[in-house]
């Protein structure tokens, strides 16, 4: 009986080394993650100074080379665009956009704080694309010395370019101005890349590389037409982990799976509040990665999934996420193929009548925009208690009405 007791003991005391050790070694391990992750934080505020330190360099010399502070570019005449086939709309637009230009180059040039950086070409209805010219270098040439010069230290809101086409003598022109700006949101739309899609990708990389505010990326309307420009363009994105935001509409062809670009979306930014992926032609083909997700309830409380190609059995997938889902506050999903029999999941998945208990059971956060369900307590409150409390009065009343 000594013996086994002994060897209890020991085997036990062995026991006690043993998860010593391994705390240990536990603790030893968190420490080398702090370590390694305070390196990756120097390194990034290392490749920020270094942007900031070369931008510095590059205003120091405008301001010595150019000893110049008024807008120099000349005027472009009207009978420039007309012998080129343009109408009167364009025209018009186009001097818009090149005052915009000069209004912008003035307003960084005098060292105040920007707000919002935006070049529009045309932003009133079916909006124009402002074509490149040889003509528009110079006007391009003093906004962008302005922006080189522009070096407040508080991040501006926005940086965004509608309606204007932008080519690789633009891409490299911005670049070098743009290395060590501080922006929160960036947003490009309608930019006519054609064949030079990539380089606005590439550009987009070197411009988000060392910006550590940026919390809110937009493509609009950039047609992407080859699965490995998708994909470069969400590893971009994916690396940006800090990313609030994310707005990709009506960008991606027949060509592209864009339900596999969505899901990696979804998936590298676990954290993002924030997506909107309207009008990408995008079909499941049955899959449930997006449902899958959805359900695993991450922090996203908006998503855009309107004008696609999602149907019933997409509904009725989405519909069970929900039921596991709390954080969600909009769902935007008109526009798709989406029948009585998906708008009927998608109702019971916010407000199951069928008793007080399934009503009590369904989900009371998610606000469904784009099906009509008619009048029902449709989580229209921010509170979920104050659903929930819609709904069970909801059923009484139908009950009362009924004598049931």
């Amino acid at each position: 009986m000594t013996l086994m007791q002994n060897e209890l003991d020991n085997r036990l005391s062995r026991i006690d080394e043993v998860e010593a050790k391994c705390e240990s070694m536990q603790n030893a391990m968190d420490d080398m993650e702090r370590r390694l992750l305070h390196v990756d934080e120097l390194e990034a505020k290392c490749h920020f100074l270094e942007a900031k330190c070369c931008s510095l360099e590059r205003s120091l010399k405008s301001l010595t080379t150019k000893k110049k502070w008024e807008y120099s570019a000349p005027p472009i005449p009207s009978s420039h665009w007309t012998e080129l086939g343009f109408d009167d709309e364009y025209i018009e637009c186009m001097d818009l956009f090149l005052l915009n230009l000069k209004e912008q180059a003035i307003m960084l040039r005098s060292g105040e704080y920007c707000q919002d950086i935006e070049l529009d070409g045309d932003e009133e209805g079916d909006p124009l694309i402002m074509l490149h010219n040889e003509m528009l270098l110079p006007h391009w040439q003093e906004f962008v010395d302005a922006l080189q010069l522009y070096t407040h230290s508080e991040a501006s809101n926005t940086f965004s370019i509608s309606n204007v086409q932008l080519t690789p003598v633009i891409f490299n022109m911005l670049a070098p101005a743009l290395k060590g700006k501080r922006f929160k949101l960036l947003s490009f739309s309608q930019n006519d890349f054609q064949d030079n899609c990539r380089d606005g990708i590439n550009f987009v990389i070197e411009f988000t590389k060392n910006n550590p505010d940026l919390i809110d990326f937009s493509w609009n309307d950039n047609t992407i037409d080859n699965m490995d420009d998708a994909s470069h363009l969400i590893e971009t994105i994916n690396n940006l982990s800090y990313l609030e935001s994310i707005t990709i509409n009506d960008s991606f062809t027949s060509d592209v799976d864009a339900y596999n670009v969505l899901c990696s979306l979804l998936e590298g930014n676990g954290n993002c509040e924030s997506i909107d992926f309207e009008g990408n032609t995008m079909r499941t083909m049955g899959g449930t990665r997006l449902s899958d997700f959805l359900a695993t309830n991450p922090p996203l409380c908006h998503l855009n999934l309107s004008d696609n190609d999602l149907n019933d059995s997409d509904a009725a997938l989405i519909a069970d996420s929900l039921t596991r889902n709390s954080n969600v506050r909009n769902l935007v999903i008109g526009g798709n193929e989406i029948t009585d029999v998906g708008c009927s999941a998608l109702r019971d998945a916010i407000f199951d009548s069928g008793s007080l208990n399934s009503a009590v059971d369904s989900n009371h956060t998610c606000q469904i925009i784009g099906p009509d369900f008619g009048d029902i307590p449709a989580n229209i409150s921010d509170i979920p208690g104050s659903n929930r409390k819609a709904k069970i009065y909801s059923i009484m009343c139908s009950r009362n009405r009924d004598g049931s």
